[in-house]
């Protein structure tokens, strides 16, 4: 894999970490949903792009995780910056609080990446 094959999966991973956080807060379904339901839909959502940009990133698999955490925390900021409506002074420990809950899914969709990863060669 190549310099730019691997910019482009870590890039891929933090648009994935924006994404699901942007989606998350402008979505009225999604913004409603009980405290457990963000980290089953992380399940369902992260977990496989994880998966997928791990199997994919031959040289270093496990950087996948950093940057989709990477990407989870810019989302907060742009969402902290640009919410007019509320103060949200306190968006440090949000980020903290988001990233403790999506931890377990991007963990295990990168490890499973890696672990498929292994098995193929």
């Amino acid at each position: 894999m190549n310099a730019y094959q691997m910019l482009v999966t870590r890039i891929l991973a933090a648009i994935a970490g924006f994404a699901y956080i942007t989606l998350s807060y402008n979505i009225p379904l999604l913004v409603n949903m009980e405290l457990g339901h963000d980290t089953e839909l992380a399940f369902v959502i992260l977990a496989p792009i994880a998966l997928i940009l791990s199997f994919r990133s031959q040289k270093n698999p496990w950087s996948v995780a950093p940057f989709i955490f990477l990407g989870v925390l810019a989302g907060i900021a742009t969402n902290v910056f640009l919410d007019k409506k509320a103060d949200r002074n306190l968006f440090p420990i949000e980020m903290g609080i988001w990233c403790v809950m999506l931890a377990p899914a991007i963990v295990l969709g990168t490890a499973v990446g890696v672990w498929l990863r292994k098995i193929r060669t």
